[in-house]
């Protein structure tokens, strides 16, 4: 099964995420995709992160080859994927639209033919201003159109708001029923 968690910032995304693997298995894997580089402060957030966990985590920090990484764990195991954002973050600068779109199919196809639980996080940026600078909006639009597919190829979909999940359904186009 793959299954796909948004909303904003602080919304509680990551504990869902957590809550979710840890109730499916007792060893799950995470695909970490931050990187703090200089950042002080995104150092700080990613400690915090990595103080969350416990031991019976497996944990794989990889900001780019998420598919690969994916692809070398057992099929049948446990997985959260947290964040796209991060990961469209992370490539942004050096990969065109479509080079990370490609990726992102590439992720959808491998996180569809495993047998164990995939749990992907994601940001959604559709609700906030229209950024300033170009790559302001670059990033919004991917991350839009990223989550849009992933929501369409998934098997469920929650909206995360105040540390609370609301199941993401179909859209019904025909408003006469």
């Amino acid at each position: 099964m793959f299954v796909v968690l948004t909303g904003g910032a602080r919304s509680g995304k990551s504990r869902a995420a957590m809550k979710i693997a840890l109730s499916n298995t007792t060893n799950p894997s995470l695909i970490a995709t931050a990187v703090a580089g200089e950042d002080e402060e995104m150092l700080e957030r990613i400690e915090m992160h990595r103080s969350s966990r416990t031991s019976l985590w497996n944990v794989i920090e990889e900001p780019v080859e998420i598919s690969k990484a994916l692809g070398d764990l057992d099929p049948s195991e446990v997985v959260v994927i947290d964040c796209i954002s991060f990961w469209i973050s992370n490539q942004i600068e050096n990969s065109s639209d479509k080079e990370i779109f490609s990726m992102l199919d590439g992720l959808i196809r491998v996180s569809s033919e495993r047998s164990g639980l995939t749990i992907l996080v994601t940001n959604e940026v559709g609700s906030g201003v229209v950024p300033i600078s170009f790559l302001g909006r670059r990033f919004r639009d991917l991350l839009g159109f990223a989550n849009q597919k992933l929501v369409e190829n998934a098997d469920r979909s929650f909206f995360i708001v105040a540390g609370r999940k609301i199941p993401l359904d179909d859209l019904d186009y025909d408003i006469t029923d």
